[in-house]
């Protein structure tokens, strides 16, 4: 599979996984009026909604480092402007579902998650990107 093919996949990967999120948040709304267990609003769920966006949210993470460590390993080539625009995209995606869904408690708390996540994935796509690099120079 020649690289574009796979960040292709990869990013198809990505958007099911938010779908995935998306789906919980708005179930988690019509359920308990926030998309996710937050501090600000966690008496508002049940203990067993709580345990379980826990987990929900921390593997939801996980699966997201785990994209774009990919995404940045089978990056060729840095285009800035285009891999920072892919990066906010990414993360617009992420947070829609929580925008919309009543899951941060003001609008300065949700420019700095968004800043953070930003930060946060562009780190671990170039992580990834230079890692390989490196790893190719030993080989050769």
């Amino acid at each position: 599979m020649g690289f574009q093919k796979a960040l292709l996949w990869i990013s198809a990967i990505y958007i099911a996984v938010q779908a995935v999120i998306w789906a919980k948040c708005a179930f988690f709304f019509s359920q308990f009026g926030h998309g996710r267990v937050a501090l600000f609003n966690q008496a508002a769920f049940s203990a067993q909604a709580i345990a379980f966006d826990h987990w929900f949210h921390f593997s939801a993470h996980i699966l997201i480092a785990i994209i774009a460590l990919l995404f940045g390993w089978f990056l060729q080539k840095i285009e800035w402007k285009r891999l920072v625009l892919a990066i906010l995209a990414a993360v617009a995606l992420h947070n829609i579902a929580y925008w919309l869904t009543s899951s941060f408690p003001s609008p300065q708390a949700i420019i700095l998650d968004f800043a953070e996540d930003s930060i946060i994935l562009l780190i671990a796509v170039l992580f990834a990107h230079f890692a390989r690099k490196i790893i190719q120079r030993k080989k050769s």
